[in-house]
């Protein structure tokens, strides 16, 4: 499912002529963040259902390594489009005009 939403992302975004804001053509880290992230549930998923031993952390390990994952990944791939088309500013915009 997280896959299907990564793939179907960036359409939804509305980058209209496949350019975001500056006229550059789109480098997909948004959607590479969700089908990455996609793909590691189901990694996660096929190894607890599979036969045999269970393999797993124990949660004290768990818990940082998925944190840091998580917080890689996003600072890596999540945020700098954001920062880059000034999507925090054009959503303040669009509360002002609501308001």
């Amino acid at each position: 499912m997280a896959n299907v939403a990564g793939l179907l992302h960036k359409p939804v975004m509305g980058h209209e002529g496949g350019r975001d804001g500056h006229g550059r053509p789109p480098q997909y880290e948004v959607t590479l963040y969700i089908v990455l992230h996609g793909l590691c549930v189901n990694f996660e998923l096929i190894m607890k259902k599979a036969p045999g031993p269970q393999w797993s952390l124990p949660r004290i390990i768990a818990t940082p390594l998925t944190i840091g994952f998580v917080m890689a990944t996003g600072f890596r791939l999540f945020f700098p489009p954001l920062l880059r088309n000034d999507a925090v500013g054009k959503v303040i915009e669009d509360w002002k005009s609501l308001f």
